[in-house]
Protein backbone atom coordinates (compact mmCIF):
# COMPACT_ATOMS: atom_id res chain seq x y z
CA UNK A 1 0.00 0.00 0.00
CA UNK A 2 1.57 3.52 -0.91
CA UNK A 3 2.42 5.86 1.86
CA UNK A 4 0.38 8.53 2.58
CA UNK A 5 2.91 10.92 2.23
CA UNK A 6 2.82 10.21 -1.49
CA UNK A 7 -0.89 9.60 -1.72
CA UNK A 8 -1.00 13.41 -0.64
CA UNK A 9 1.08 14.32 -2.99
CA UNK A 10 -0.37 12.48 -5.39
CA UNK A 11 -3.95 14.09 -5.13
CA UNK A 12 -1.98 17.54 -5.11
CA UNK A 13 -0.28 16.78 -8.29
CA UNK A 14 -3.42 15.35 -10.22
CA UNK A 15 -5.66 18.85 -8.99
CA UNK A 16 -2.69 20.88 -10.79
CA UNK A 17 -2.40 18.28 -13.61
CA UNK A 18 -5.71 19.00 -14.11
CA UNK A 19 -5.80 22.44 -13.57
CA UNK A 20 -3.39 22.62 -16.24
CA UNK A 21 -4.89 20.66 -18.84
CA UNK A 22 -8.40 22.60 -18.40
CA UNK A 23 -7.15 25.91 -18.16
CA UNK A 24 -4.53 25.85 -20.82
CA UNK A 25 -6.54 27.46 -23.51
CA UNK A 26 -7.84 29.33 -21.06
CA UNK A 27 -4.95 31.08 -19.67
CA UNK A 28 -3.73 31.93 -23.13
CA UNK A 29 -6.89 33.70 -24.14
CA UNK A 30 -6.58 35.78 -21.26
CA UNK A 31 -3.35 36.54 -21.39
CA UNK A 32 -3.50 37.78 -25.41
CA UNK A 33 -6.53 39.77 -24.16
CA UNK A 34 -4.10 41.24 -21.24
CA UNK A 35 -1.58 42.01 -23.32
CA UNK A 36 -2.03 42.39 -26.79
CA UNK A 37 -1.92 46.00 -26.64
CA UNK A 38 1.53 45.81 -25.32
CA UNK A 39 2.98 43.87 -28.45
CA UNK A 40 4.87 45.70 -30.92
CA UNK A 41 5.29 45.32 -34.27
CA UNK A 42 6.51 41.80 -35.37
CA UNK A 43 6.20 40.35 -32.07
CA UNK A 44 4.06 37.70 -31.06
CA UNK A 45 2.42 36.43 -27.70
CA UNK A 46 4.17 33.85 -26.19
CA UNK A 47 2.37 29.99 -26.60
CA UNK A 48 1.74 29.82 -22.56
CA UNK A 49 -0.96 26.44 -23.73
CA UNK A 50 2.47 24.63 -24.70
CA UNK A 51 4.54 25.70 -21.30
CA UNK A 52 1.72 24.64 -19.69
CA UNK A 53 1.88 21.23 -21.29
CA UNK A 54 5.53 21.28 -21.12
CA UNK A 55 5.24 21.97 -17.11
CA UNK A 56 2.48 19.35 -16.77
CA UNK A 57 4.67 16.91 -18.51
CA UNK A 58 7.49 16.87 -16.23
CA UNK A 59 5.46 17.27 -12.75
CA UNK A 60 3.90 13.95 -14.28
CA UNK A 61 6.88 12.24 -15.18
CA UNK A 62 8.30 13.00 -11.63
CA UNK A 63 5.08 11.65 -9.97
CA UNK A 64 5.30 8.61 -11.52
CA UNK A 65 8.76 8.40 -10.60
CA UNK A 66 7.84 8.44 -6.82
CA UNK A 67 4.81 6.57 -6.82
CA UNK A 68 6.80 3.79 -7.79
CA UNK A 69 9.75 4.63 -5.65
CA UNK A 70 7.30 4.26 -3.15
CA UNK A 71 6.05 1.46 -4.35
CA UNK A 72 9.31 -0.69 -4.19
CA UNK A 73 9.99 0.84 -0.85
CA UNK A 74 6.75 -0.27 0.54
CA UNK A 75 7.35 -4.08 -1.18
CA UNK A 76 10.78 -4.25 0.56
CA UNK A 77 9.55 -3.22 4.16
CA UNK A 78 7.38 -6.21 3.66
CA UNK A 79 9.96 -8.38 2.65
CA UNK A 80 11.36 -7.89 5.67
CA UNK A 81 9.05 -9.76 7.79
CA UNK A 82 10.00 -13.39 6.64
CA UNK A 83 13.40 -12.93 7.86
CA UNK A 84 12.94 -11.34 11.03
CA UNK A 85 10.54 -13.86 12.22
CA UNK A 86 13.04 -16.25 10.91
CA UNK A 87 15.85 -14.65 12.96
CA UNK A 88 13.69 -14.32 16.27
CA UNK A 89 12.79 -18.18 15.89
CA UNK A 90 15.78 -19.39 15.82
CA UNK A 91 17.32 -16.82 18.60
CA UNK A 92 14.56 -18.51 20.88
CA UNK A 93 16.10 -21.90 20.47
CA UNK A 94 19.60 -20.66 21.17
CA UNK A 95 18.11 -18.68 23.75
CA UNK A 96 16.46 -21.87 25.26
CA UNK A 97 19.62 -24.13 24.79
CA UNK A 98 22.13 -21.93 26.74
CA UNK A 99 19.35 -21.65 29.57
CA UNK A 100 18.93 -25.31 29.60
CA UNK A 101 23.25 -25.44 29.93
CA UNK A 102 22.90 -23.15 32.26
CA UNK A 103 20.80 -24.83 34.80
CA UNK A 104 22.69 -28.37 33.47
CA UNK A 105 25.92 -26.99 34.85
CA UNK A 106 24.72 -25.07 37.69
CA UNK A 107 23.25 -28.77 38.56
CA UNK A 108 26.34 -30.21 38.35
CA UNK A 109 29.02 -28.16 38.42
CA UNK A 110 28.17 -25.45 40.60
CA UNK A 111 29.27 -21.69 40.40
CA UNK A 112 32.20 -22.83 39.21
CA UNK A 113 31.19 -24.31 36.46
CA UNK A 114 28.96 -21.42 35.31
CA UNK A 115 32.42 -19.28 35.33
CA UNK A 116 34.71 -21.64 33.51
CA UNK A 117 32.54 -22.00 30.65
CA UNK A 118 31.13 -18.06 30.65
CA UNK A 119 27.62 -18.56 31.99
CA UNK A 120 28.30 -17.18 35.47
CA UNK A 121 25.56 -14.17 34.23
CA UNK A 122 22.28 -13.45 33.04
CA UNK A 123 21.55 -15.12 29.45
CA UNK A 124 21.14 -12.45 26.95
CA UNK A 125 17.82 -11.76 24.58
CA UNK A 126 19.43 -9.89 21.54
CA UNK A 127 20.08 -12.17 18.94
CA UNK A 128 23.26 -10.73 17.43
CA UNK A 129 24.77 -11.04 21.30
CA UNK A 130 22.77 -14.43 21.86
CA UNK A 131 24.70 -15.60 18.50
CA UNK A 132 28.54 -14.23 19.88
CA UNK A 133 28.11 -15.43 23.26
CA UNK A 134 26.74 -19.00 22.11
CA UNK A 135 29.56 -19.74 19.69
CA UNK A 136 31.88 -18.59 22.49
CA UNK A 137 30.04 -21.14 24.28
CA UNK A 138 30.67 -23.54 21.85
CA UNK A 139 34.27 -23.22 21.62
CA UNK A 140 34.98 -24.03 25.40
CA UNK A 141 32.39 -26.69 25.11
CA UNK A 142 34.70 -28.49 22.69
CA UNK A 143 37.75 -27.63 23.57
CA UNK A 144 39.40 -30.79 25.14
CA UNK A 145 42.20 -29.22 27.25
CA UNK A 146 39.19 -27.20 29.12
CA UNK A 147 39.35 -27.96 32.83
CA UNK A 148 36.18 -28.20 34.17
CA UNK A 149 35.35 -28.62 38.04
CA UNK A 150 34.47 -31.95 39.42
CA UNK A 151 30.53 -32.63 40.10
CA UNK A 152 28.68 -31.46 42.79
CA UNK A 153 26.88 -34.68 43.79
CA UNK A 154 27.01 -38.30 43.32
CA UNK A 155 25.21 -39.72 40.32
CA UNK A 156 25.05 -35.88 38.78
CA UNK A 157 27.20 -35.98 35.57
CA UNK A 158 27.33 -33.11 32.82
CA UNK A 159 28.63 -34.12 29.18
CA UNK A 160 29.76 -30.95 27.01
CA UNK A 161 29.32 -32.67 23.68
CA UNK A 162 25.44 -33.49 23.89
CA UNK A 163 25.09 -29.76 24.52
CA UNK A 164 27.96 -28.76 22.31
CA UNK A 165 25.61 -30.36 19.11
CA UNK A 166 22.47 -29.00 19.89
CA UNK A 167 24.09 -25.54 20.32
CA UNK A 168 25.67 -25.78 17.00
CA UNK A 169 22.42 -26.96 15.57
CA UNK A 170 20.58 -23.74 16.23
CA UNK A 171 23.69 -21.24 16.11
CA UNK A 172 23.94 -21.76 12.38
CA UNK A 173 20.27 -21.03 11.57
CA UNK A 174 20.68 -17.97 13.41
CA UNK A 175 23.79 -16.93 12.18
CA UNK A 176 22.05 -17.57 8.24
CA UNK A 177 18.99 -15.56 9.56
CA UNK A 178 21.14 -12.73 10.97
CA UNK A 179 22.60 -12.18 7.89
CA UNK A 180 18.66 -12.14 5.94
CA UNK A 181 17.98 -9.37 8.11
CA UNK A 182 21.12 -7.38 7.57
CA UNK A 183 20.90 -7.78 3.67
CA UNK A 184 16.84 -7.05 3.80
CA UNK A 185 18.25 -3.58 5.96
CA UNK A 186 20.64 -2.79 3.47
CA UNK A 187 17.98 -2.93 0.51
CA UNK A 188 15.76 -0.97 2.35
CA UNK A 189 17.93 1.95 3.07
CA UNK A 190 18.75 1.35 -0.70
CA UNK A 191 15.09 2.00 -1.68
CA UNK A 192 14.48 4.32 1.23
CA UNK A 193 17.61 6.72 -0.11
CA UNK A 194 15.82 6.11 -3.67
CA UNK A 195 12.43 7.11 -2.48
CA UNK A 196 13.94 10.29 -0.91
CA UNK A 197 15.48 11.57 -3.82
CA UNK A 198 12.58 10.80 -5.71
CA UNK A 199 10.41 12.85 -3.59
CA UNK A 200 13.23 15.29 -3.53
CA UNK A 201 12.66 15.58 -7.75
CA UNK A 202 8.71 15.66 -7.29
CA UNK A 203 8.83 18.43 -4.44
CA UNK A 204 11.07 20.50 -6.42
CA UNK A 205 8.91 20.31 -9.66
CA UNK A 206 5.80 20.83 -7.99
CA UNK A 207 7.14 24.17 -6.31
CA UNK A 208 8.16 24.88 -9.93
CA UNK A 209 5.28 24.22 -11.84
CA UNK A 210 2.39 24.71 -9.12
CA UNK A 211 4.21 28.18 -8.25
CA UNK A 212 4.25 29.02 -12.04
CA UNK A 213 0.57 28.27 -12.90
CA UNK A 214 -0.65 30.17 -10.15
CA UNK A 215 1.79 33.23 -10.26
CA UNK A 216 0.29 32.63 -14.10
CA UNK A 217 -3.49 32.66 -13.76
CA UNK A 218 -2.98 35.62 -10.99
CA UNK A 219 -1.02 37.56 -14.46
CA UNK A 220 -4.27 36.94 -16.01
CA UNK A 221 -6.58 37.81 -13.34
CA UNK A 222 -8.02 34.59 -12.73
CA UNK A 223 -7.03 35.25 -8.69
CA UNK A 224 -9.36 32.42 -7.35
CA UNK A 225 -7.96 29.54 -9.14
CA UNK A 226 -4.88 31.02 -8.53
CA UNK A 227 -5.13 30.54 -4.74
CA UNK A 228 -5.91 26.92 -5.40
CA UNK A 229 -3.51 25.75 -7.24
CA UNK A 230 -0.60 27.50 -5.34
CA UNK A 231 1.93 25.42 -3.23
CA UNK A 232 0.95 25.21 1.09
CA UNK A 233 4.45 26.62 2.53
CA UNK A 234 4.25 23.87 5.08
CA UNK A 235 3.38 20.54 2.80
CA UNK A 236 6.14 19.96 0.54
CA UNK A 237 4.50 19.00 -2.46
CA UNK A 238 1.01 19.89 -1.94
CA UNK A 239 -1.53 22.07 -2.67
CA UNK A 240 -3.50 23.51 0.59
CA UNK A 241 -6.37 21.72 -0.52
CA UNK A 242 -6.56 19.34 -3.07
CA UNK A 243 -10.44 18.00 -2.16
CA UNK A 244 -12.17 19.07 -5.31
CA UNK A 245 -11.68 19.71 -8.99
CA UNK A 246 -10.34 23.24 -10.06
CA UNK A 247 -13.57 24.91 -10.95
CA UNK A 248 -13.72 27.12 -14.13
CA UNK A 249 -13.24 30.71 -14.03
CA UNK A 250 -15.49 32.88 -14.15
CA UNK A 251 -13.02 35.58 -16.07
CA UNK A 252 -10.51 37.59 -15.39
CA UNK A 253 -11.05 39.94 -12.03
CA UNK A 254 -11.01 43.82 -13.50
Amino acid sequence: MASKQVTDREKSTRFVLAALDTHATTIQAAFEKRFAGALRKGEKSPDLALLAALVARVLDATTATLVEADRRHEAELADDAGPRTRRDEHAQQVYQTLVDLRAAVGASLGQEGLRVLGLDHATPEDPSVLLNEGTATLGKLRDKGLELPGPRRKGISFEPSEFAEELQAHLTPLRQSLADVARETREGDRSLHDKRQAMAAHDESFSLGASWLSATLSLVGLDELASRVRPAPRRPGQVEDAGEPAPAPAGPSS
